[in-house]
């Protein structure tokens, strides 16, 4: 079985190691928190990742990718010159390999496959999109009708 993420454990370590960037791909599209002063161009030795992927669009209702299981980002990492990676399907992988890429002196990145959470969003994205509904809301605002 794969992790499951425990928001309240990913807030602990946050608040352990508040040096970490931690990027999500849960389907919020990219998202991370760096830290002042942080330049991935710099080459950091001191920047680790973790990447949680759940394979699906959390806001879109938990519809798949369509790219799911089909890219890898420890190779990507490798690619582009990371020198340690790190993936991991189970939990027990994932414990271990989160302590190893707390240990490195070096940049790293960790993969770690989870298991998707109910989505709290309806499967039917409805009867207008995203902007049609922000577009309607701001005529609203402004007195429009």
């Amino acid at each position: 079985m794969r992790p499951r993420i425990d928001r309240a454990r990913v807030a602990r370590t946050e608040r352990a190691a508040p040096h970490l960037l931690r990027v999500g791909s849960d389907g919020h599209g990219p998202r991370a928190r760096p830290w002042p002063g942080a330049r991935a161009s710099a080459a950091p030795t001191n920047l680790r990742v973790a990447v949680f992927i759940n394979e699906r669009y959390e806001t879109g209702g938990g519809q798949a990718l369509p790219n799911a299981g089909r890219i890898s980002y420890v190779t990507i990492a490798a690619g582009a010159g990371w020198p340690w990676t790190g993936e991991a399907h189970d939990e027990a992988q994932a414990m271990r390999l989160f302590s190893a890429l707390l240990e490195l002196p070096q940049l790293g990145l960790l993969a770690v496959h989870v298991d998707a959470e109910p989505s709290p969003y309806p499967p039917d994205a409805g009867p207008t999109s995203q902007a049609e509904d922000r577009a309607l809301f701001q005529r609203r605002l402004s007195g429009e009708r």
